[in-house]
């Protein structure tokens, strides 16, 4: 496709500049996320019977760790260039989270603050899952106006194209917007997750998520410029089959287990 005929993308990946310091629109959209995410699983966690500000606690412990986690995963999936340049690790300033290792280092600092506290973790997991789905679709705004997840080269009726001389995506080259696929297919995974909460029993919805995700993050690879990792899949969407087998295993322990119950409860005594 011309590159005139692609959807014009104008928009400067920065979004306020303070001197030598700049403020990106990813950076602007992830805060956003992680405010709206939190307090959403909060609220959610507080029809469930517990303390909402108990709710925003374990989400602040989510945070700290999730960042830690997205940090790492990133440093290993670009580990020739940090082996280079170890001291660049702790540049957070730099460009570099990775999803996957914010979700699993999250939930698992988040998980073990709750059993500290003795709290129900189907239910806050179900909690945290929507929060989390919805914190996401956010961060994906950021980055459609920076451009920064690069998508393959596209001819097709809505391919797009940034403009913008300090977009982060690829100027003048007609691509997919691979990064506009995910934030439908969240705010779709959020709308389904939203319209069964209080509908099915406690942990199906952190189910859902993970398969949910882990799908939509396998299709979206598809159309992404990403690193090779194994099987021809990068690691974003080798983490995303391995969620979708995790979250369909869980669901069938479930529904086993709950058709056992209801075997044993209607047997003759």
């Amino acid at each position: 496709m011309p590159p005139f005929l692609a959807i014009p993308l104008p928009f400067d990946a920065v979004a306020l500049a303070f001197g030598s310091a700049a403020l990106t629109w990813n950076s602007v959209f992830i805060a956003m996320g992680v405010v709206v995410g939190v307090a959403w699983g909060a609220r959610l966690a507080s029809r469930s019977g517990i303390d909402e500000d108990r709710g925003y606690t374990i989400g602040l412990v989510g945070i700290v760790a999730g960042i830690i986690g997205a940090r790492l995963f990133h440093v290993v999936d670009f580990w020739d260039y940090y082996r280079r340049e170890p001291l660049h690790i702790l540049f957070l300033s730099e460009s570099g989270l990775a999803i996957w290792g914010g979700i699993v280092f999250g939930g698992l600092g988040a998980a073990a603050y709750e059993w500290r506290s003795r709290l129900s973790l189907p239910d806050l997991a179900d909690a945290g899952a929507s929060g989390l789905i919805l914190g996401q679709a956010i961060e994906r705004v950021g980055g459609v106006l920076g451009g920064g997840f690069h998508g393959r080269p596209f001819d097709g009726p809505w391919a797009v194209i940034y403009t913008h001389p300090r977009t982060d995506g690829e100027q003048g080259l007609a691509v997919h917007p691979a990064i506009g696929y995910e934030l439908l297919w969240d705010l779709a995974l959020f709308g389904l997750m939203n319209a069964l909460s209080g509908r099915l029993r406690p942990g199906t919805l952190f189910c859902i998520y993970l398969c949910g995700y882990g799908l939509g993050r396998l299709w979206t690879g598809v159309y992404r410029v990403e690193i090779v990792a194994a099987l021809g899949l990068s690691q974003g969407q080798l983490l995303g089959a391995a969620a979708l087998c995790a979250g369909t295993a869980a669901l069938l322990v479930m529904w086993r287990r709950r058709d056992a119950v209801g075997r044993a409860e209607d047997a003759p005594t």
